[in-house]
């Protein structure tokens, strides 16, 4: 059965733990769990995206809901310039007396990206976004996840399920199982991004 929805998923997870037809109300609950676990680790081509910011008179965007990380910052001024990472300690250190010029800079901070110095030009961000969570009704019942590698969410969901039924054993098994799925996506989203590139040396080659 092609588990390409929310229904199918359920199904599938509730024939896997036939012995504890009590766990299928825990289903949402685990398959969200393992969404947690899949944001924090997979990086694909089809998690990236671009959107237009504009600042607010502090130099203030509001990040994207499905927010992850940055890939690159640019600033759509007068002249397109890359914007470098700042930490809240660089903030105070570059950032305690100078105000004017060109933006430079980008922080991220709770939901939010500061531009110093200040500008309310719109800022390209492009980012890396999460996979959409799983709900019963459409059109959140899939996605692109889902349709792609569907054992990655169902052998990640029922390593949940075995955590409530306090099975090591079930937990260790479909533990390895999500891992291995999760490596081999992994690989092969690197060799999609970067398959056809060349290795370049930054900077000086010889003495």
């Amino acid at each position: 059965m092609a588990l390409n929805n929310f229904a199918a998923l359920t199904a599938q997870m509730q024939d896997w733990a036939v012995d504890r037809p009590d766990l299928v109300n825990k289903f949402q609950d685990c398959i969200d769990l393992c969404m947690n676990d899949v944001n924090q680790v997979l990086r694909m081509p089809e998690q990236q995206a671009t959107v237009n910011l504009t600042p607010d008179d502090d130099g203030i965007c509001e990040l994207p809901d499905d927010f992850l990380e940055v890939r690159r910052v640019f600033w759509n001024g007068p002249a397109r310039i890359a914007l470098e990472p700042l930490s809240p300690e660089g903030d105070v250190d570059v950032y305690a007396t100078i105000t004017g010029g060109y933006p430079a800079t980008y922080m991220i901070s709770d939901g939010t990206m500061a531009i110093k110095p200040l500008t309310t030009d719109p800022i390209e961000l492009m980012y890396w976004a999460k996979v959409p969570y799983l709900k019963p009704d459409p059109p959140d019942d899939t996605n692109w996840l889902l349709a792609r590698n569907s054992n990655i969410i169902l052998f990640g969901a029922m390593k949940y399920v075995e955590v409530f039924k306090r099975n090591q054993a079930g937990m260790q098994t479909f533990g390895q199982l999500y891992s291995a799925e999760v490596d081999g996506m992994v690989r092969t989203g690197k060799r999609a991004q970067w398959g056809r590139t060349r290795a370049r040396v930054a900077g000086r080659s010889t003495p």
